[in-house]
């Protein structure tokens, strides 16, 4: 166990690339709820910080970030935006 908390884990927060365009009520909830896995304004829990745990986290992050970045949502595609809005 002691072995693997050694093995990099990337848990940085790339710069943010625009706003999100919502209401302030709005943007109050998506921070709250959705900004963790979603943004570029990850808080990482203390458990991120443990392996194996960190290893799925950060996973999680990086798969939430591709699938829809709130604060990328400006520079996204119509075809992207579409496609995340039927979900």
């Amino acid at each position: 166990m002691v072995g693997i908390q050694l093995a990099p884990v990337d848990r940085s927060n790339p710069p943010e690339q625009g706003v999100t365009p919502a209401s302030p009520e709005v943007l109050a909830v998506l921070e709250r709820s959705c900004f963790d896995c979603h943004s570029n304004q990850t808080r990482w829990p203390w458990y991120a910080y443990v392996a194996p745990v960190s290893w799925s986290i950060a996973h999680d992050v990086e798969e939430g970030r591709k699938e829809l970045n709130f604060q990328e949502w400006s520079r996204a595609s119509a075809r992207k935006r579409a496609r995340v809005a039927r979900k």
